[in-house]
């Protein structure tokens, strides 16, 4: 049997010529109390995972995109974070979960207790082609750096989507 595909036999049988795989995720912190002042505190809290496809694209130009909302509610004093989120990548061949990018976000809130909205967007884009099977791609709240201590609520929800097209 040839494990080699082919990608134009293979690519006819697909209606379209993309493929757009979606999935919504949130996580909630509720009286997360950060101590200290300027310190990271870590989380390693996924958000959300998508899963793609791409066996039968002959290389695929592939983005994966989430866009969600923060919002952070300072129970007690000013909030000044910098939330670090990183991608990471699971593919059919290689289990062991690679982190492929890592997006920053700073926040600053100085009227607590009002909750307070801000729109997350991160892109990526691989640049290589070691994953062109089945992968899936996590999101996740790797820490927050924070200025000052701070009691607070925080809450993330969003959709990560991968967009696979035939190049």
């Amino acid at each position: 049997m040839n494990d080699k595909i082919d990608c134009n036999n293979c690519f006819n049988t697909l209606p379209e010529k993309l493929l757009l795989k979606c999935s919504n995720g949130n996580i909630v912190l509720n009286n997360l109390t950060l101590l200290g002042g300027n310190t990271i505190q870590n989380f390693n809290q996924p958000i959300a995972n998508v899963s793609i496809d791409t066996a039968c694209f002959c290389n695929p130009e592939l983005l994966i995109d989430f866009t969600g909302i923060l919002t952070v509610t300072p129970l007690d004093s000013t909030a000044v974070m910098t939330f670090t989120f990183t991608l990471f990548r699971i593919c059919e061949g290689i289990r062991t979960p690679q982190a492929v990018s890592t997006f920053e976000f700073n926040y600053t809130n100085i009227f607590p207790p009002y909750p307070d909205s801000r729109t997350l967007i991160f892109e990526y884009s691989p640049c290589d082609d070691q994953c062109k099977e089945c992968c899936t791609y996590i999101l996740e709240l790797t820490s927050i750096y924070y200025l000052f201590p701070v009691t607070t609520n925080i809450s993330i929800n969003g959709t990560l989507c991968a967009l696979a097209v035939k190049a």
